[in-house]
Formats: C-alpha cells, sequence, structure tokens
C-alpha cells in the first residue's frame, strides 16, 4: 500500500512537472516573440527617427535658401525703391 501511495504521488508529481515544463516552454515562446517584436519595434523607431532629421535638415537648407532669396528680393526692391525716389525728385 505504501508502494501504490508512493507511485501515485510521483505520477502526480511527473505530471505536474511536465504541466509546469509545457507551460514554461509556451512563456519562453512567447517571450522570444516579445523580444523579436521589440527589437522589430526599435528598429523602426531608429529609421523613423533618421528620416525625420533628414528630412529636418533638408527642411533647414531650404528654408536658410529662401531666407537669402528673400534677403536678395528685399535688397533689390529697396534699390528699386531709392532709384525710384531719386527720379521722382
Amino acid at each position: 500500500m505504501s508502494q501504490d501511495i508512493t507511485d501515485t504521488v510521483e505520477r502526480t508529481m511527473k505530471m505536474y512537472a511536465d504541466n509546469m515544463m509545457r507551460f514554461l516552454e509556451g512563456l519562453s515562446s512567447r517571450l522570444s516573440q516579445l523580444e523579436l517584436y521589440c527589437y522589430n519595434l526599435d528598429k523602426t523607431i531608429g529609421e523613423m527617427r533618421s528620416e525625420l532629421t533628414h528630412a529636418h535638415e533638408d527642411a533647414d537648407v531650404k528654408l536658410r535658401s529662401l531666407d537669402k532669396h528673400l534677403q536678395e528680393v528685399c535688397y533689390c526692391y529697396a534699390m528699386f525703391l531709392i532709384l525710384f525716389v531719386n527720379f521722382s525728385l
């Protein structure tokens, strides 16, 4: 009878240990998937940051060029006004 109880306890412990191992394997698999997802997300964010930085640099160059052209237009307009006033007098 003692042997039957020992066998029953061992089978029950093996069943619980097997269930626990399957659960842990499933958890490990999900953690691996999560790690891959986080890696891909981090990579995508890095790419977006790089693209935004590049776009910002392009916009900055275009704004500086626009500012330069606007200053040239203002200068030409001021010269035109000076010449116009001088010829009008």
